[in-house]
């Protein structure tokens, strides 16, 4: 397979190139959604790494805050793929030395974790790990899609806390700096609905719909559809997606 392929070629390379190689590789096959290409090479990647800077006489915790990116990948693929236990033990471990991380490396661990306990999960402890992210020293060294997801869990999970005010302002922040995003529109018709008002929800989905390429929000609307036992409008919203009309789940 790729991933076999992809290490084998990474043996060839110096020895202190090894565990870069594996790691940009894995970071190239997260984005094409091969995960257990990626799981590999990020465990060859801990492998190589760990016994590189053993050698180097490090200690067991400054190895520990050395392979903190690795870690957090690694914890990244076990969640999307289900493991949620290895996931959860890997991100804990890491806020064992979370004043020694890369802001930026214990930002994302944070996000995840509260992203991987869900909407209603240990909430006070979850905002104080959530709200370290907006911190200016971490948002600064934030690729757009990291700022993204931060600002998109802050206001769920000011949503799930009640606190209207604080999402409101993370969502104007979000549809501030990501006007062509749906993520507003999808926690917008959230609080709609904790209101009791799927009309209201339907009309910002159906908006951001036909604003944007994402298919999020018609799919919402058509669960949204089910929920209310209409299955034959779910249907004819389901055909409307275009981008996912000749998919296996689809039809």
């Amino acid at each position: 397979g790729k991933s076999e392929e992809a290490v084998a070629y990474a043996k060839t390379l110096p020895e202190s190139t090894q565990f870069e190689l594996y790691y940009n590789r894995a970071c190239a096959a997260i984005e094409l959604g091969e995960l257990r290409s990626a799981k590999l090479l990020l465990d060859a990647a801990l492998k190589s790494c760990r016994e590189s800077l053993s050698t180097d006489e490090f200690t067991e915790e400054e190895i520990e805050v050395e392979l903190g990116v690795l870690t957090a990948q690694a914890a990244y693929v076990d969640q999307q793929r289900g493991d949620t236990e290895a996931a959860s033990q890997a991100y804990e471990a890491l806020f064992s030395f979370k004043t020694e991380l890369e802001p930026a490396v214990a930002a994302v661990a944070a996000n995840n974790i509260v992203a991987l306990r869900g909407g209603e999960r240990d909430l006070f402890d979850s905002w104080k790990k959530c709200r370290a992210n907006f911190a200016e020293n971490v948002t600064r060294k934030l690729t757009p899609t990291q700022r993204r997801a931060f600002l998109f869990n802050g206001a769920l999970l000011s949503m799930h806390m009640s606190r209207t005010q604080q999402c409101k302002e993370l969502l104007a922040t979000l549809n501030e700096e990501f006007p062509q995003s749906a993520d507003t529109a999808i926690i917008q018709a959230a609080t709609a609905m904790r209101a009791k008002q799927q009309a209201a929800a339907e009309q910002i989905l159906a908006a951001a719909a036909e604003r944007t390429n994402d298919p999020r929000p018609a799919l919402t609307i058509a669960q949204l559809q089910l929920q209310a036992k209409q299955p034959e409008l779910a249907a004819k919203t389901l055909e409307g997606i275009e981008a996912l009309r000749s998919k296996p789940a689809m039809i």
